[in-house]
């Protein structure tokens, strides 16, 4: 598992977990049906971890090694996934 940066045009960026890019597309395309969001485009950046502030950084083995593909959440007290409905 490997964490992908996902920004929307017109939305909120976020990051998703997922086995690869393609897999990270998937994921927001199922994330953007569940919510009733559809977005004109959207860039997956495979490069995520440039954009993780220390303490994220820190946190991600912990949050990689559950093996599960989700949108990815961060709070103080770590990572939660959110997996998205197939």
């Amino acid at each position: 598992m490997r964490i992908y940066h996902v920004d929307p045009e017109g939305g909120d960026p976020m990051f998703i977990i997922a086995r690869n890019i393609d897999h990270a597309a998937e994921i927001y395309v199922g994330w953007e049906i569940a919510n009733g969001v559809r977005r004109s485009s959207f860039c997956v950046d495979p490069k995520a971890r440039k954009r993780l502030s220390r303490p994220q950084r820190g946190q991600l083995p912990k949050a990689l090694a559950l093996g599960v593909a989700g949108i990815a959440i961060y709070t103080p007290g770590g990572w939660s996934i959110e997996e998205v409905p197939d």
